[in-house]
């Protein structure tokens, strides 16, 4: 009796735990079809590999803004619509391009003042050398894949009606490809104050599972501060688990968007941000700025459940009461010395 009072209690505790990250609504998951034409269309040939400053990346920014809006998203003031507009020096040229920016306004009086940032980069490297008669380097995985993620966390949180504690901002950046150039610019010139940001989710190559396996993923620097022991914690009994044996995730950390938060400022070879991480499922799969990063490879039941699992986890980190900590002397959170 006891071992099963326990059990019960066990189960009880986990119910409204789950129930307090969801509103006590089931996470749902979103239409295989609609996922499939949202990549299909940001990674199509028509895209032309959606190089920075060309005509299809502003046509893919206002596709991006029309399923924010579509969303329910809120854009920020001061701007063009959801659209964040910058240029990208490069020698003599000044490339125009833009973000493209949106949130939802959280709902507990102190937590809303807090930020969980949400992000992935639309840009790739365009038309190039042709491989096999084909020079459109689509971008699928890298990153239509991310972009979409990001689309589908907010349509999911908007299906639900939940509504999450903290403030949730959602974010497509360009100019990754070009140095960082978007995300840099956004946290250089942010809508919201950046030392109250509890964690940047960042999504890069969701859409493959062959190396890692299905219902895997990794997040790069997973031993820089304390997320993984936390995203641990919530994945026990899930099906989704964090994969920490990667070799190269140190690396990693420093070659995508989530640099721009964890590093904001340097000062003696110390670096001064809030925690940022990039979530990844590909390992390896030989596609990567190559002209076969089409949507036609992908995992879509794997990506489709991805991005169920983490708008669950989304929403369980805007009411998390465990501070995200740096744990490696080389970080150290924005504002304190």
């Amino acid at each position: 009796m006891k071992k099963l009072f326990l059990t019960f209690t066990i189960a009880l505790a986990f119910t409204l735990q789950t129930g307090a990250q969801t509103g006590g609504k089931k996470v749902p998951a979103i239409d295989k079809n609609v996922l499939e034409n949202w990549v299909y269309h940001l990674s199509s040939d028509s895209m032309k590999g959606r190089k920075n400053g060309s005509a299809e990346m502003k046509e893919a920014a206002k596709w991006i803004a029309g399923k924010f809006r579509d969303a329910g998203l809120k854009p920020f003031a001061g701007m063009d619509g959801y659209l964040q507009h910058y240029y990208i020096k490069r020698g003599k040229d000044s490339i125009p391009e833009s973000n493209v920016l949106g949130y939802i306004e959280g709902s507990d009086p102190k937590l809303k003042n807090e930020y969980i940032v949400i992000t992935a980069h639309f840009d790739h490297i365009g038309i190039l050398r042709p491989v096999d008669g084909d020079s459109i380097y689509n971008g699928a995985d890298d990153n239509a894949s991310g972009t979409c993620a990001v689309i589908g966390v907010a349509k999911t949180i908007n299906m639900m009606k939940a509504k999450p504690a903290r403030t949730i901002v959602f974010a497509a950046f360009s100019g990754e490809e070009m140095g960082i150039r978007g995300s840099r610019y956004f946290t250089q010139h942010a809508p919201i104050p950046l030392p109250s940001v509890y964690l940047n989710i960042n999504f890069e190559m969701l859409g493959h599972s062959t190396v890692l396996g299905e219902k895997r993923y990794m997040i790069t620097g997973p031993k820089l501060d304390n997320l993984a022991e936390i995203i641990n914690g919530y994945n026990k009994g899930k099906n989704w688990q964090l994969v920490d044996t990667v070799k190269n995730l140190a690396q990693l950390f420093y070659q995508s968007d989530n640099i721009a938060f964890a590093s904001l400022q340097r000062k003696d070879n110390v670096s001064y941000g809030v925690p940022g991480h990039t979530f990844v499922t590909w390992n390896g799969e030989p596609h990567l700025h190559k002209p076969n990063d089409e949507a036609k490879y992908f995992n879509f039941d794997n990506y489709r459940g991805f991005i169920q699992y983490i708008t669950g986890l989304t929403l369980y980190f805007t009411q998390c009461k465990t501070p995200i900590e740096w744990t490696s002397d080389r970080f150290k959170k924005l504002g304190k010395e």
